[in-house]
């Protein structure tokens, strides 16, 4: 009963957190599994897909594992980059509110590739280090692969939702 509550509870925040959300245009593909609570569970298994495929000798919690926290590492530094770079927002003098500019959507889609290209190389440096101690073989192809994977997934979640 308390796990149902609390999943409900967090589908509850994830649709509220969709309704009105503003965020630097950059960080859009990391904000694409909160607005899309699907796109977070869909690129998480198309990614630990692909690392099973190239580590057979992972077992399936270890490759869950290490899909998430390659994921999770790649997401943090993608947000603080993302808040380096234009944001894509302007100041609405009449209503005083901030509001999603008309560079909004071309910085949000060229936030998509550079996040496709830093979380390779990111998740690349993170499967390098589980090698010392985890039979990952690859790396970098591993990675170049599991991402254009939930790259894919992503960007088809997203056109559906749009």
């Amino acid at each position: 009963m308390k796990y149902r509550l609390l999943a409900t509870a967090a589908l509850f925040v994830a649709s509220v957190a969709s309704a009105n959300v503003i965020f630097p245009a950059f960080a859009a593909p990391y904000m694409s599994a909160v607005i899309f609570p699907i796109a977070g569970f869909a690129i998480w298994g198309a990614e630990a897909f692909v690392y099973r495929i190239f580590s057979k000798q992972l077992s399936i919690p270890a490759t869950l594992s290490l899909s998430f926290g390659a994921n999770v590492v790649s997401s943090a530094v993608g947000l603080v980059i993302a808040n380096f770079l234009p944001s894509g927002l302007v100041q609405n003098p009449e209503k005083h509110i901030i509001q999603a500019g008309p560079d909004f959507s071309f910085y949000a889609a060229l936030g998509f590739v550079l996040a496709y290209f830093l979380s390779i190389a990111i998740e690349a440096c993170v499967l390098f280090l589980a090698a010392r101690r985890l039979p990952v073989t690859r790396p970098l192809i591993t990675s170049a692969i599991a991402n254009t994977a939930s790259y894919a997934f992503l960007a088809l979640i997203v056109l559906v939702q749009l």
